[in-house]
């Protein structure tokens, strides 16, 4: 029509005879809503025809952060003025077949808008729940109350203490929940193992956790250095009493880069004190200490590595070695994977170089030769994923 911007429909026909574009109110829509058409074998009366039966997505009806609008303005009076405005999913088809129809894009975002607590506002959602919560009788109510109770009696301490926390951050508001330091502990573990699976549980709200932000700042709160992890350190200096571990040592692939923080370049090999070759780092050296009670969990040093050699793998044994044995914790055992570097480390350790009948899996303590440490292989990582 005259008063209109931009042409109702635009299609751009290439020399071959194939559309090459389409665009309906000023949107581009893909060409294949129009395969239909055979220009090939049509007059132009019959294309024209085809064409006219084209319609215009009415849009969705829940405006999220996930919709854009699709303004149609005219001419009036010399005038330009808004006629419609529609809000679409940012995926929408544009074209349908029936006048006043949706396309199954933005029939899918309503649903989601509706149901999915990522598409849904907070303030939205929680109208929603209120009013889908159902009022149940006093004595049903007691029931239930009555059946959990018996049911928390079969609970371990740290079960109880995640369902009262689970409860009491049900009726607060997602801003003003708090959570003890073990949940954060165990959301930080599942969150390494599937990022997507924690976002699952909380978006569903099967259970309340900490938000991914909140995670990454307890992950980067630990010092960045090379070496022993100071803040493992000061946790075991607050052991009161002897605890029995093993350490684990393993390496771990990283993303090769150069950050720069604290006025430091981070991401070159850092041995320590040792000597460390000027190559970018692509693995972390990590050893983590474990008690056998399950009472401590934690790295006691790491470093940014590229191929650590057996004898500074072995230097650095020995310095996560004093540092626990220092603090109260006694090491029994440590665990590697049977990679050759690991082999190599075992018989260094040891003092079995060059000694072909080697078969001794211990090494002697240095303060207690009556309790050897013993050296496990552990090829199948059973022990280093245990909890």
């Amino acid at each position: 029509m005259e008063d209109d911007i931009v042409p109702i429909i635009r299609v751009v026909i290439s020399s071959t005879l194939s559309i090459e574009s389409a665009a309906l109110h000023g949107w581009k829509f893909c060409t294949d809503q129009l395969l239909h058409i055979d220009l090939k074998h049509s007059t132009l009366h019959n294309v024209l025809e085809k064409l006219d039966e084209v319609r215009l997505c009415t849009g969705v009806q829940e405006v999220t952060k996930h919709t854009k609008e699709h303004i149609i303005m005219k001419w009036e009076s010399d005038q330009l003025k808004v006629e419609k405005t529609f809000s679409r999913a940012k995926n929408c088809i544009i074209t349908v077949w029936d006048p006043d129809s949706v396309c199954t894009n933005c029939a899918k975002h309503d649903i989601k808008a509706r149901y999915n607590r990522k598409y849904c506002s907070k303030k939205k959602l929680e109208l929603l729940e209120k009013d889908e919560r159902l009022t149940v009788q006093e004595d049903l109510h007691m029931e239930i109350m009555a059946m959990m109770n018996e049911e928390s009696d079969n609970m371990n301490e740290w079960q109880r203490m995640f369902f009262q926390e689970q409860c009491s951050n049900a009726e607060r508001h997602p801003n003003a929940r708090r959570y003890h330091p073990d949940v954060i502990r165990w959301a930080l573990e599942l969150y390494a193992r599937s990022p997507a699976g924690y976002q699952m549980l909380r978006q569903t709200g099967v259970l309340s956790l900490p938000s991914s932000g909140v995670l990454r700042q307890y992950r980067n709160f630990a010092s960045s250095n090379a070496g022993v992890c100071e803040s493992t350190l000061l946790q075991l200096e607050k052991l009161t009493k002897t605890i029995d571990a093993y350490l684990v040592v393993d390496e771990m692939k990283v993303r090769e880069n150069l950050v720069y923080q604290d006025g430091r370049i981070l991401g070159y090999v850092d041995h320590g004190d040792r000597h460390s070759p000027e190559d970018i780092a692509t693995h972390i050296c990590m050893f983590y200490v474990r008690s056998f009670d399950r009472t401590i969990s934690m790295p006691v040093s790491w470093y940014p590595t590229k191929a650590t050699p057996a004898a500074q793998l072995t230097s650095m044994f020995w310095e996560a070695f004093m540092a626990c044995e220092f603090r109260s914790v006694r090491i029994h055992a440590v665990v590697a994977d049977g990679a050759s570097t690991n082999r190599k480390f075992f018989s260094i350790a040891h003092g079995a170089i060059g000694n072909p009948n080697y078969n001794n899996y211990t090494i002697p303590h240095p303060s207690l030769p009556e309790e050897p440490i013993f050296l496990c292989s552990d090829t199948s990582h059973l022990l280093k994923v245990s909890l």
